[in-house]
């Protein structure tokens, strides 16, 4: 007879708290509708609480929807700033616990809707470069996705970008950006971008050969994409082959002739091939020249480009500064010879002269301007400028 007792007065017990349980998730409901999210999320969190809840579908569902109702609403700050990951979780919780399969379909689509949401929380962190703060919201978005059998690309994509932009911080980094790219492009993911880019990460990671296996692939899909071309080059550049860089700079070129980019890796190539050991004085006058004119083409494109401008007063001033160290290193008796170097290196320092001036009006602060125009100055007598220069 006591067992029976026990036995009943535990039934009272849980139908009274199963109850009880209902009674409060009617209640958040009611709130719920009624947009009083604060309400809804005091008795909704009070229902989740029962032992009843843990089994029960539509109390999860509820949760799911009060708390992504709070995010979307605006009020997550005031009321739950983690209300986004409980409306997440709850919706799979209640997935779980859904026997009968009233609740998963519905679940599935409001997840859906979530990952979207953390995508753009994502994007509005990736906007202000704050990467550390975007990689775990594309992260998320990429995980809810998966359990709906979606395949995220553009989640992935700005995973890949936000890891690529904290590498800048943390070199670390850089493997996890290429693991993002290679799985969207492993997928053909249609976009040339992630391609140059994924190369571009293997090229800066010393991966050569996995940077060129990604350009024949790109070239394939993108066949004569300027952006393919010049990512080409800066392989053949970073690998010392500047003549093949230059072919390929010159392909881009063709398709895109208002790029001041190519024009100033253009320039850079034929300046690297300038080499007094390997070439001949006429080989290297003729990259010379071809370097200044590939600078200046940029320059005409935009005059206030700093790196040309830097670059084309560098030439000027080293072959000025090579023809005077060739005439310090002549017999003491060569007296004529002397004086025709002299004035012809200083020829050089004088054309170099305007760019390196050019180059401190938009860049006051940088210190291998400034170390050239004081040996400009010096070498040219201008000893005025350098005492200004001096006292600045």
């Amino acid at each position: 007879m006591k067992k029976l007792l026990i036995l009943i007065i535990l039934l009272t017990t849980v139908s009274a708290s199963f109850a009880q349980m209902k009674r409060d998730r009617t209640t958040a409901f009611n709130y719920w509708q009624k947009r009083q999210y604060e309400k809804a999320k005091e008795y909704i969190d009070k229902a989740v609480e029962y032992p009843e809840a843990a089994s029960d579908a539509k109390v999860w569902y509820y949760r799911g929807g009060i708390y992504l109702d709070i995010y979307t609403s605006g009020k997550a700050n005031e009321i739950d700033p983690q209300s986004l990951d409980k409306a997440y979780e709850a919706f799979v919780k209640s997935k779980e616990v859904d026997k009968k399969g009233n609740y998963t379909k519905d679940a599935n689509r409001q997840i859906s809707g979530i990952a979207g949401e953390f995508f753009n929380q994502g994007l509005e962190f990736f906007k202000v470069n704050d990467f550390k703060g975007a990689i775990p919201n594309f992260q998320k978005a990429i995980t809810l996705n998966k359990q709906s059998n979606i395949v995220d690309t553009m989640s992935y994509y700005a995973l890949g970008m936000s890891y690529r932009g904290e590498a800048a911080n943390d070199p670390s980094a850089v493997q996890s950006a290429i693991e993002s790219y290679r799985y969207i492009v492993d997928l053909g993911y249609s976009r040339q971008e992630v391609y140059s880019e994924l190369s571009s990460l293997y090229i800066f990671d010393k991966q050569f050969d996995k940077a060129l296996e990604i350009i024949n692939i790109a070239k394939q899909k993108f066949p004569n994409d300027a952006n393919v071309l010049i990512t080409e080059a800066n392989y053949y550049l970073q690998t010392d082959d500047f003549p093949m860089a230059i072919e390929k700079l010159e392909l881009a070129i063709q398709n895109d002739d208002s790029n001041l980019q190519l024009y100033h890796a253009l320039g850079s190539s034929y300046d690297r091939m300038i080499d007094a050991e390997k070439h001949t004085a006429e080989e290297n006058e003729n990259y010379f020249n071809k370097a200044i004119k590939a600078y200046e083409k940029a320059l005409q494109l935009d005059s206030t480009f700093f790196d040309a401008i830097f670059n084309t007063g560098v030439l000027y001033y080293n072959k000025g500064g090579d023809i005077v160290n060739e005439a310090n290193q002549l017999p003491i008796n060569e007296v004529e010879k002397y004086n025709e170097l002299i004035a012809e290196g200083n020829q050089y320092l004088e054309k170099a002269l305007p760019y390196m001036e050019k180059c401190y009006s938009l860049q006051p602060n940088d210190p291998a301007t400034i170390a050239s125009l004081k040996e400009i100055y010096t070498r040219l007598g201008l000893l005025e400028k350098l005492k200004e220069l001096n006292a600045q």
